[in-house]
Order: structure tokens, then C-alpha cells, then sequence
């Protein structure tokens, strides 16, 4: 089982290293990718909008394409992931990011973003973060229980993460869980099968156990939203993921306070 999770994680860092420096390009050109930056980008300004001098972190961000549009409204933003090559890139091409952004209809001054690469174990100490982002991150966790419970030790009170995992009963899932040992066997061959490779190097496939772990985090779910394929035609009507909001049990007034 050991040698199992190690061998899983070095085909993700080995996937994820690959793509680092065509990743930002994938939210411009790929519908499910701009799909994805519209609803995730306007639930992180909504949240921060009500949150003066928020502290936030981007949690498995890759080159932090999150964590510049949290930066235009927060004080603080910290961007972790572990794959070096996202970090490296995302920190040497943030003008790139930015105008990503504003193409989006994210337009506003840039802020500060600190980058480093860990996991979970590089984590700041108790209740650090009033917003938490962990954007398709989830889904290529061993331990979503644990990685949820660091999480949400890293708020504060009131706090909110902001999630999104896989939808299991969407035609495209079903599709993906086809090609995926498809992609496999394909390697170093281009085209959409062989991109579907992310599918066999997710820990629990399509099913995420994010509602366990966050009832046993102690976070409360306040809010699941669709997150459509596409921006438009027939993409919008289906649901390939979901995105989740977690409120963090506490005085939220308190933890904006201590801020």
C-alpha cells in the first residue's frame, strides 16, 4: 500500500510537472478551464468582498492563477503546491496570469502573492487563513480526511474554504473513467484521449469523500454550486464538478477582528 501511494504521488508530481508551463494557457483556451475560472473567480471576489484585510491561501494552487485574483482584493495571499516547476513558473510569469485575469473580467490592480512549495505539512500555524482555496486539488489526495482537517485547523473562525471536487454522476465523468485507462497505455501521443490521463492518478477517482472529511473537520456546508463544462451551447448543461463552500464553526466576526 506504500509503494503504491509513493508510486502514485511521483505519477502526479510527473503530470502536473509536465503541464506547468502550458497550465495558465489551458484557462484561456479550454472551455471547462474558463468554465471553471468564472464560477471559482466570482465565489472567491463574493467571499472577499465581505472580508476587509483578509489572509488567504491557495492550497495546491499550481501557478497560482487563484491566488493573484485573491491578491487584487486581499492583504495576504500564500500560494503552496508541490510541484516546483507550477511554483517556478507561476512566480516568473505573473504579468501572464494577470492579463489571464482581466480577460476574464478580473481587472483590478494586482496585489502580493507569496509562493512555496509543500504540502499540507508546510501549513502556518492555527487559524491563520479567513479564506482557504483547494481548486481541483482535492480529488489527488490520499487522505482527504486529513488534508481537510489541516485545512481547517489553518482557518479561523468564521473562516470559509473554498473547494472543488468531482462530480461522479456526470456523463463526463463516466466518459473520463473510459479513457482514462485508454490515455495509459498512450503515452507520449497527442490528442484528447491521451489528455484524460489525469483520471487514472486520482487516489478516489470521481468520488471524493469531501462531506465525511469536512463533517469530521467540523466544518459546516453552506453552499454547493454547479461547475458547467463550458461557457456556452450545450457544455453549459453539464456538471463534470461542483463547487463547495465550508464555514468554519466560530464567531465569524471574531476571526475578521483579529485580522
Amino acid at each position: 500500500m506504500v509503494n503504491r501511494a509513493r508510486s502514485l504521488a511521483a505519477d502526479q508530481d510527473r503530470h502536473f510537472d509536465e503541464r506547468a508551463a502550458t497550465w495558465a494557457d489551458r484557462y484561456r483556451s479550454h472551455p471547462s478551464f474558463r468554465a471553471r475560472l468564472a464560477v471559482v473567480g466570482n465565489a472567491v471576489d463574493d467571499e472577499l468582498a465581505g472580508r476587509p484585510d483578509a489572509r488567504v491561501l491557495d492550497y495546491g494552487g499550481g501557478p497560482g492563477l487563484f491566488a493573484e485574483l485573491a491578491a487584487q482584493r486581499a492583504t495576504e495571499v500564500v500560494c503552496i503546491d508541490r510541484s516546483p516547476s507550477m511554483i517556478e513558473w507561476g512566480q516568473q510569469h505573473r504579468s501572464e496570469l494577470g492579463s489571464l485575469l482581466a480577460e476574464a473580467g478580473f481587472a483590478r490592480a494586482p496585489g502580493d502573492v507569496r509562493r512555496q512549495v509543500g504540502d499540507e505539512q508546510s501549513l502556518p500555524a492555527r487559524g491563520s487563513f479567513d479564506v482557504i482555496l483547494a481548486i481541483a486539488v482535492l480529488e489527488y489526495v490520499g487522505d482527504p480526511v486529513g488534508v481537510i482537517g489541516a485545512l481547517a485547523t489553518a482557518l479561523r473562525p468564521g473562516g470559509t474554504l473554498l473547494a472543488t471536487v468531482p462530480n461522479p454522476r456526470s456523463p463526463v465523468r463516466w466518459a473520463q473513467r473510459i479513457a482514462g485507462p485508454v490515455a495509459a497505455v498512450t503515452t507520449g501521443r497527442p490528442g484528447r484521449i491521451a489528455d484524460q490521463s489525469f483520471a487514472t492518478i486520482r487516489p478516489h477517482g470521481d468520488r471524493v469523500p469531501w462531506s465525511r472529511a469536512a463533517s469530521a473537520a467540523g466544518l459546516d456546508v453552506v453552499a454547493t454550486t454547479p461547475v458547467p463544462l463550458g461557457d456556452r451551447g450545450s457544455r453549459t448543461w453539464l456538471h463534470p464538478n461542483t463547487l463547495i463552500s465550508l464555514r468554519a464553526s466560530g464567531d465569524e466576526c471574531e476571526g475578521l477582528r483579529h485580522g
